[in-house]
C-alpha cells in the first residue's frame, strides 16, 4: 500500500525529514504564489540535491527523469490534480510513495523485449 507523504498546505514551505525505503530523505515543499505552483526539492540526510525545484503536477512524479544512485528507490507520484494551493494533500492532489517492493519488476514479453510494468 502506497505512503501518503505529509503535506501542509496551510503553510506555503514546508521541510521534514521521512524515511523511505529505510532511507531518510529530506523534502521541501514550497508554494510559488507567482507560479500558483507547488514545488518539491528532494536531498539525501547529508543534504546532497537530488531534486530541486521540481514543479507538482498531478498524475506525474516529481522525479520523473532523473536517475541517481541515491535517489528514493521506489517511485513518488502526485495522484490527482494540483491546481490551487489548497489542493496539495488533499484528496484532489494526494504525493503517494510507493515503496521499490510494490512495484513490479520488469518482464520479458513474448517477443524476447524487456518491457517495464
Amino acid at each position: 500500500m502506497p505512503r501518503q507523504l505529509p503535506t501542509y498546505h496551510e503553510q506555503p514551505a514546508l521541510i521534514y525529514t521521512i524515511t523511505l525505503d529505510g532511507v531518510r530523505y529530506r523534502i521541501r515543499w514550497t508554494w510559488r504564489k507567482r507560479q500558483g505552483a507547488w514545488y518539491v526539492d528532494i536531498y539525501t540526510q547529508d543534504g546532497t540535491a537530488i531534486a530541486k525545484g521540481r514543479r507538482v503536477s498531478g498524475r506525474f512524479s516529481p522525479l520523473s527523469g532523473i536517475r541517481m544512485a541515491n535517489q528514493p528507490p521506489g517511485q513518488l507520484l502526485i495522484l490527482g490534480d494540483v491546481r490551487e494551493r489548497y489542493d496539495l494533500g488533499t484528496e484532489d492532489g494526494r504525493p503517494l510513495y510507493f515503496a521499490e517492493s510494490e512495484i513490479p519488476a520488469e518482464e520479458d514479453d513474448d517477443l524476447g523485449i524487456r518491457v517495464s510494468v
